[in-house]
């Protein structure tokens, strides 16, 4: 079974137009990493695979949409008809205010079957992510070592020079 979860993140200056082509460019790739997946299960090379221009239903079966909140409302309805004609579950995850331009577009919000809001990681639950990310690198953290501090874009951290050893 080939997965076939297509990923989003607008760019912040995303255009309803923009959107609407990159939903269906990944759309469309996808279908062909499936269809080549199929062929290759059947004992054919890429060569062998027939290619379509035209995206077929069911071919993402989820879209996940990542940083949503970038999305004008004209984009958000787009991404609401996209769901309603290709028969694919739709995630949208975004930043606090999501929630509330989804609620003003109705068609839209009456879609949404699940709301979830996620809180920032305790100490503890850093502890296990930052030991798994550095798993095999050859770095320890010490447990007793002070706190993680993270920049103003939330992708980057530092860790006090005391609480890292090198093996």
């Amino acid at each position: 079974m080939v997965p076939r979860t297509a990923f989003y993140t607008p760019e912040v200056t995303a255009t309803p137009k923009r959107t609407e082509q990159d939903v269906a460019l990944l759309r469309w790739e996808i279908q062909q990493m499936a269809d080549m997946a199929v062929a290759r299960d059947m004992g054919k090379d890429g060569e062998d695979v027939p290619t379509s221009g035209y995206i077929r239903p069911g071919q993402v079966d989820l879209l996940m949409v990542d940083e949503a909140n970038r999305l004008c409302p004209v984009s958000l309805e787009m991404l609401r008809d996209v769901f309603d004609r290709g028969q694919m579950g739709l995630v949208l995850v975004g930043r606090p205010g999501l929630e509330r331009m989804v609620r003003s577009i109705a068609p839209l919000a009456s879609r949404v079957g699940m709301r979830l809001e996620f809180a920032g990681l305790n100490a503890q639950e850093l502890d296990v992510l930052l030991q798994r990310y550095i798993q095999g690198a050859g770095v320890e953290i010490d447990a007793e070592a002070g706190e993680c501090y993270f920049s103003a874009d939330g992708r980057k951290f530092s860790i006090g020079a005391s609480s890292i050893a090198s093996n």
